[in-house]
């Protein structure tokens, strides 16, 4: 008898790396629903009236309750979350610890600043709702330095400088050889 596993895909970067377009096109090539904070918390912030900083924080809170109840249901599922810090990540790792039967892949995509700080400005210019807005180039170079780092067992990164079709040919085959062998 074939025993179904839980597999949960976390994508994290730097803001503007491209996390959000890798999330969606693995959740769009494999079939899995997409789990998105920036989704959440732009919803909190325009329909709850939280200030951005507070729905960033409450976000990443229902997103990790979302994964937990991936797990118990034994779904597939793409995270598409913005974390830097060794402390959050380990928040997911314990999801994992707390579902054994879990298949768990932490993937982080990594640019230069300047490509994110273009990208940002670019996604500002469009909407003017983003969540970065209005746009602090200081706070956000000080928030780039704590993603640099931090590293952990089974943390795959992934350089975000080649072409997409390329991040995500390699970001599936890592699924399979991870997840779904």
């Amino acid at each position: 008898m074939l025993i179904k596993k839980p597999q949960i895909v976390v994508v994290s970067g730097h803001p503007g790396s491209g996390k959000s377009t890798l999330a969606n096109s693995i959740g769009e090539k494999l079939g899995w629903p997409v789990f998105s904070m920036d989704t959440v918390a732009r919803s909190l912030r325009d329909n709850a009236g939280m200030p951005t900083v507070d729905a960033k924080s409450q976000a990443l809170s229902i997103l990790l309750a979302q994964t937990e109840q991936a797990a118990k249901n034994v779904s597939k599922v793409v995270i598409d979350v913005s974390i830097n810090l060794k402390d959050e990540w380990e928040r997911f790792a314990c999801i994992k610890d707390r579902n054994p039967m879990i298949k768990y892949l932490p993937v982080f995509l990594l640019a230069d600043f300047d490509t994110c700080e273009t990208r940002i400005r670019e996604r500002i210019s469009t909407d003017s709702n983003d969540l970065r807005a209005p746009y602090d180039r200081i706070t956000s170079l000080a928030e780039f330095e704590t993603y640099a780092d931090f590293d952990f067992k089974g943390l795959v990164k992934m350089e975000a400088r080649r072409p997409k079709a390329d991040i995500l040919k390699n970001a599936v085959a890592m699924i399979y050889a991870n997840l779904l062998a």
